[in-house]
């Protein structure tokens, strides 16, 4: 068994104490290949061995405004946010790739936007 063990010690106001250990465990990962993007032009290109894949379109501090969902393979970045709204309201983006069978999710690194 592996994972990372952990002990939690409650001590209330009467002085009773309790003591628990626990195991938290991830499920196997090399199996899931991790999402990965490139931009060349305004084409994405997104590497992903995940079955359900979001991006996220972040602002400058790294807040998310706006979402959607993509397969891996190239895709305009206009098809995913039309009228090129992602040049004015966007700077960088992200793949969030979930494997619903291994119940896991993987986040890419963000890369800037072309101007």
């Amino acid at each position: 068994m592996n994972g990372a063990l952990y002990r939690v010690l409650v001590v209330d106001k009467a002085g009773e104490r309790d003591e628990r250990i626990f195991r938290l465990s991830a499920p196997p990962t090399r199996d899931i290949a991790m999402p990965a993007l490139s931009i060349s032009g305004t084409d994405l290109r997104l590497d992903s061995g995940c079955a359900l894949n979001t991006m996220l379109f972040l602002d400058a501090g790294g807040t998310v405004v706006m979402t959607a969902q993509v397969k891996p393979g190239t895709t305009a970045l206009d098809a995913l946010w039309p009228k090129q709204a992602w040049r004015t309201q966007a700077d960088y983006i992200a793949v969030y790739g979930f494997d619903p069978k291994a119940e896991i999710g993987f986040l890419s690194w963000k890369i800037r936007l072309p101007d």
